[in-house]
């Protein structure tokens, strides 16, 4: 079976899973979403019965608890959530060979570095939430089976709008195999091609600039101010 023969989004009523699925949709690219109460992924028997019924070759996680404020009065449904819930999903992608696209945060990192973030720059949450989520991101890389298996896709939680904007303009079938390429290290990447529209994105949206008008379109300057001779 191909990557997009059965798709199976989980969390599938938030803004970036919407996103997704209207892309998806217009692709004519089928799919199935399930959220709370349908399927628990604190609950491994839970999510083996979700993925017993679809049999799913991509599994797209957008479920999460993001209150950030919230996760440090309420660290155990953080943990229980981001971590513990994040790898059930990947021990059964894991078993049915399916892959796990799965969205964390930047808040994994300290936040000291200032420069644009690298995927192999040292982790150290600050914050009940980030650490939450880590946990979710070693729980996939200790079940999967491969790192080809699975793509983690670390996003600064203000920008989620901009990503599915960005999945929208693209669509999710261009946007996520260069994702995975930029998510390799550098030495390691294949070329993603000279008409691929994407390749300058690596390092952000492009910025636009404003050029100054010219001549022509310019205002025209007002003359002087002409002093009146004192009386």
């Amino acid at each position: 079976m191909g990557l997009f023969d059965s798709i199976l989004i989980v969390g599938d009523r938030g803004m970036l899973a919407s996103a997704i699925k209207r892309e998806l949709t217009t692709r004519g690219l089928k799919f199935s979403g399930a959220d709370l109460p349908d399927i628990d992924i604190t609950n491994l028997d839970s999510v083996e019965s979700n993925f017993s019924r679809v049999n799913p070759t991509l599994v797209i996680n957008c479920a999460a608890f993001t209150n950030v404020d919230g996760c440090e009065s309420k660290t155990d449904v953080a943990n229980a959530v981001n971590g513990t819930g994040v790898g059930h999903l990947a021990v059964a992608c894991a078993a049915r060979g399916a892959k796990l696209v799965h969205f964390s945060t930047d808040y994994v990192f300290d936040g000291t570095l200032r420069r644009p973030l690298k995927p192999d720059d040292p982790v150290g949450p600050q914050s009940a939430y980030g650490k939450s989520k880590l946990l979710g991101e070693l729980g996939i890389a200790r079940r999967a089976k491969s790192n080809d298996d699975w793509l983690i896709i670390r996003t600064d939680d203000r920008k989620e709008a901009y990503v599915a904007s960005q999945i929208v303009r693209m669509g999710f079938d261009a946007w996520l195999p260069v994702q995975i390429e930029l998510s390799r290290p550098r030495a390691a990447r294949r070329p993603l091609g000279a008409r691929n529209p994407t390749e300058h994105r690596e390092r952000g949206p492009p910025l636009r600039r404003h050029r100054r008008p010219p001549p022509s379109r310019r205002p025209a300057r007002l003359p002087p101010r002409r002093q009146e001779p004192e009386a």
